[in-house]
């Protein structure tokens, strides 16, 4: 019903679009929320400009070479735009300097740097220039104990490329006065935050203190630029002929793209002079890093070009990536021009009640500007609650019914590893899904080492007797120590190890006398057992004992996380299972294995193997998150772990991030167009977002809880409102 309305006179122009397709101003900002018709008002925007005046020509600069790709196919499709296809280039921002520095930066045909080569290019391609004495501090920095020297050399190149978003150039390198300038202007245009995160890990990499001091203090210094001052400088002169040795050798990076077109047009492009008016339109221009916007401001000049910026401020959502919201808030900072702006104020894609609860919640944010928003589809969406704490079954059921029936889907995760469970029970099921390569953490080492505990697992639940340990092998027990420490055994303490328990193993049958051939392992002198958790013999004793106790396959995943160092958090490595380990979550989807370990195996294994196979880019149900999500629709959203610590995510503390956290959820609350469903893990914490959109009396009337004080079931609605009053209470 709500998809037959919708096609009805969809091709009417509604009066918002109508002002912005008309308007004849030559810098125009077009805040256009979710759903709102923004590419056909472009397009439509474009004919009447070239109606009116044929000497018009257009580039349109889009977020991703998807969009553009979908842009150019609607120009090719649709007969009506046949008369501006040849006036109107549609690529990204990347393509264009791409483009631009092959044909008229290098001597020699480039090539791209890749990510991996990152992890060792300093030393293997500019490992001389590491050398010099002048810049000891960085081969002190590489060698340091303490840390891989691989993941060092990252984390320092990826500094000197987020400089380069921020536009730091090398002419600064020494002038204090013009550093500091610039710092007070990326503050002015709304950088801030991705400019704090920068100089606090400038400040934590150079300093020579020992003294280990927390982010959130640095952040909390107001001076901080002044701390990092000379910190900041030490990078920019490294940095300086770092790029000298690449450009040099036609080696350049995808942020180079728009960095060395940013300076060969600063520098050397000559203005062109030509009959053709030039309009320069930028989309998703609130995710616009200031290194964007300086390129933009650098074309305008040399075509004496008109700009359109179009974008939502709130789909603002990628300040870890540089973007600036004070850029499409204040446009006029920072290319110098009076902007008009035109608001779409039509959504087209969501139903009545999705609109008016998105707005209840971004009229939370401060730093935005205000907008009117009304609903084209004047039904209601269908909004539900399901709990999930006991097992998947449910959610599992209605995504089968969803694929029955045919309908585009999208199940939207706040964090990567919340989509791992539903990866593997559609993979079980056989039910085909799309996910980004980026979202595939199946890749990597992390996962073997599970598939291996688990079949150590299965050999000692084979033996179902007091001597289950007979058919264990030294391997297996190698296995079991380097999961359980944090780094894997040097060769030499392997030798030893295996030297020790190959003359014991097959004397081992029951779980005493491992503990006590554990017992007698070499000293400390021998194997270095870590840190942390581990620092004696009976502490292994005791993990690896209560490994085969464990009686159903989440006890075991629960206690991987709780006592096995080598699957915690780690932001080093290159396995992406470390960057957001999701053991919590498996823990969920093993709750209906229950005993079943070999099942639990089997089907980790195939998604594994199978991940590649199963990423049909037309399958009907996304698994994605909240950032990849932007730009679709989907008939059904389900909003995985509607809870609080995952919306806003937990380490959001400043209101410039929470904030952030709330343009997040609003992006994925913006995809449906019929029907949508809150999915909780914990109902007990349900995420603050939803309480903005007034629904927790609805959540409150769907199941019951158990009060753990009483242990009495009670209505969620009563027993929210009690939390809160005990919260005011206290």
């Amino acid at each position: 019903m709500i998809e037959q309305q919708k096609k009805k006179e969809l091709f009417l122009i509604n009066e918002s679009q109508q002002k912005f397709i008309n308007s004849d101003e030559n810098f125009i900002k077009l805040l256009a929320p979710a759903g709102s018709g923004k590419t056909e008002s472009i397009l439509q925007f474009c004919k009447r400009k070239i109606e009116k005046d044929k000497n018009q020509k257009f580039i349109l600069f889009s977020f991703t070479k998807a969009a553009a790709g979908e842009i150019e196919e609607r120009l090719n499709r649709e007969e009506q735009f046949s008369e501006i296809k040849s006036k109107l280039c549609v690529m990204t921002l990347n393509s264009f300097g791409d483009s631009f520095i092959r044909k008229g930066f290098f001597k020699v045909y480039p090539k791209l740097i890749e990510e991996n080569e990152k992890n060792r290019l300093l030393t293997n391609f500019c490992g001389d220039i590491v050398q010099k004495k002048k810049f000891e501090y960085i081969a002190e920095l590489i060698h340091k104990k303490g840390g891989v020297a691989v993941n060092k050399q990252k984390k320092i190149f990826d500094l000197i490329e987020n400089s380069k978003l921020l536009g730091f150039t090398d002419d600064m390198v020494e002038k204090k006065d013009k550093i500091e300038e610039h710092i007070r202007f990326l503050k002015e245009i709304g950088s801030e935050e991705f400019l704090s995160d920068f100089l606090v890990s400038v400040e934590e990499l150079f300093r020579k203190s020992e003294k280990t001091t927390s982010k959130q203090e640095l952040i909390a210094n107001e001076e901080i630029e002044n701390v990092t001052l000379t910190s900041l400088l030490k990078l920019l002169r490294f940095s300086k002929e770092i790029k000298e040795r690449l450009f040099t050798n036609a080696r350049y990076t995808f942020t180079d793209q728009l960095y060395l077109t940013f300076l060969y047009i600063n520098t050397h492009w000559e203005k062109e002079d030509s009959n053709e008016k030039m309009t320069l339109i930028v989309d998703e221009f609130q995710d616009s890093s200031p290194l964007d916007v300086f390129m933009l401001n650098e074309l305008k000049k040399h075509y004496n070009a008109n700009i359109v910026l179009a974008g939502d401020d709130d789909q603002s959502i990628y300040q870890f990536r540089g973007a600036a919201l004070g850029i499409i808030l204040q446009p006029e900072k920072i290319l110098n021009e009076e902007f008009t702006t035109y608001v779409l104020d039509v959504n087209y894609r969501s139903p009545k009640n999705i609109i008016e609860m998105s707005q209840q919640l971004i009229n939370n944010n401060t730093f935005r500007e205000k907008k009117e928003i009304s609903a084209y589809v004047q039904e209601n969406a269908k909004v539900e609650f399901l709990n999930v704490e006991d097992g998947l079954e449910d959610l599992l059921d209605r995504i089968k019914e969803n694929h029955e029936k045919n309908e585009k889907v999208g199940i939207i995760a706040r964090k990567k590893s919340h989509l791992v469970p539903l990866q593997v029970l559609l993979n079980h099921h056989k039910i085909s899904f799309y996910s980004e390569d980026d979202l595939n953490i199946f890749i990597g080492g992390a996962f073997d080492d599970i598939i291996e505990l688990l079949k150590i697992k299965m050999i000692y639940e084979q033996g179902k007797t007091e001597e289950a340990l007979a058919y264990m092998e030294s391997e297996n027990y190698m296995t079991l120590i380097e999961t359980i420490f944090k780094y894997k055994l040097k060769k030499k303490e392997k030798e030893v190890f295996l030297n020790h328990v190959g003359r014991r193993y097959d004397e081992v049958r029951t779980l005493e006398e491992m503990k006590k051939m554990i017992a007698k392992m070499p000293d400390s002198e021998k194997i270095k057992w870590g840190k942390n958790l581990i620092h004696h013999q009976a502490s292994l004793a005791r993990i690896m004992e209560e490994f085969f106790k464990t009686e159903t396959v989440a006890e075991l995943i629960q206690l991987l996380k709780k006592d096995f160092l080598s699957f915690e958090k780690a932001f080093g490595k290159d396995d992406m299972f470390h960057l957001e380990p999701p053991l919590e979550q498996l823990s969920l989807l093993a709750k209906s294995y229950r005993d079943d370990f070999y099942k639990f195996m089997v089907d980790l294994r195939k998604t594994k193997n199978s991940y590649d196979e199963k990423m049909n880019i037309g399958a009907n149900i996304h698994l994605t998150t909240a950032f990849r999500t932007k730009g679709r629709e989907y008939d059904h959203t389900y909003i995985l772990s509607s809870t609080n610590g995952t919306w806003p995510i937990h380490h959001a503390k400043t209101p410039e991030q929470l904030e952030t956290e709330r343009r997040i959820f609003y992006v994925a609350i913006t995809r449906v167009k019929n029907s949508m469903t809150f999915v909780f893990d914990d109902p007990r914490e349900i995420s603050p977002y939803l309480k903005e959109m007034n629904l927790e009396q609805e959540i409150g009337k769907t199941w019951e809880v158990k009060n753990e004080s009483t242990g009495e079931k009670e209505d969620l609605g009563e027993y929210l409102e009690k939390i809160d009053v005990e919260v005011v209470e206290k």
